[in-house]
């Protein structure tokens, strides 16, 4: 089993400016840092002295952190043995061949979610919106992994969580309870799937997300 992967490194010596970088309005600015955190920014002057310890871009453009507005963390293989493509004929056999897949999954869930979150992080993602499966087979463990990644990685990526009913609402016994412990474990939503088409009842699964996050305050 692999080790967790450790967090980026932090460098040496951070830079105290950032110059000669390309804002997203087409100016070119020189950034003045302070402790990791941005203290002013002033137009580039040609031919104006470099303060030590500056890091020049040479016009590269410079964006606040990406958000990625729709993850799957718990699901991701990464750091994990490569697994072929399982064809199916429909979602539900879809769905159902995934959770099969992952009861022989030997690299634990909060492993990989931590890898691909430092992944996101090495690549300018600096908040993430992730779905996580809550059903009968996973429980709240899922979550529960991921309230830990994002505990171990907030000070460089904001995690906001999904309590997600892929397997289904109305038709999966138990997760109606399941989603309400969620809520109140530290999901910060609670999503859905197609109500008519996955659970064939429109207004039962409905009443209950909605319901529950109305109880809950949640989105």
């Amino acid at each position: 089993m692999s080790e967790a992967p450790a967090p980026p490194p932090t460098a040496p010596d951070e830079p105290t400016a950032l110059v000669r970088s390309t804002l997203p309005d087409g100016r070119t600015a020189d950034v003045h840092l302070r402790d990791g955190r941005v203290l002013a920014v002033e137009d580039h002057v040609p031919g104006r002295p470099t303060p030590p310890g500056a890091l020049d871009l040479g016009g590269a453009l410079l964006l606040p952190a990406l958000v990625d507005g729709h993850a799957h963390l718990d699901k991701t293989l990464l750091g994990a043995p490569w697994r072929p493509h399982r064809a199916t004929a429909t979602l539900r056999e879809q769905i159902a061949a995934e959770r099969a897949s992952r009861r022989t999954e030997e690299v634990p869930v909060a492993e990989r979610a931590a890898a691909l979150a430092c992944r996101m992080v090495s690549l300018g993602t600096g908040h993430v919106r992730s779905h996580v499966d809550v059903d009968p087979d996973t429980g709240l463990d899922h979550l529960h992994a991921l309230l830990t990644v994002r505990e171990n990685v907030g000070d460089r990526l904001g995690i906001q969580l999904v309590a997600f009913p892929q397997s289904g609402v109305v038709t999966a016994p138990g997760v109606v309870d399941l989603l309400d412990a969620a809520l109140a474990d530290g999901a910060d939503l609670i999503g859905g799937l197609d109500p008519v088409g996955f659970d064939g009842d429109a207004d039962g699964q409905l009443d209950i997300v909605f319901g529950l996050a109305q109880r809950h305050g949640k989105g």
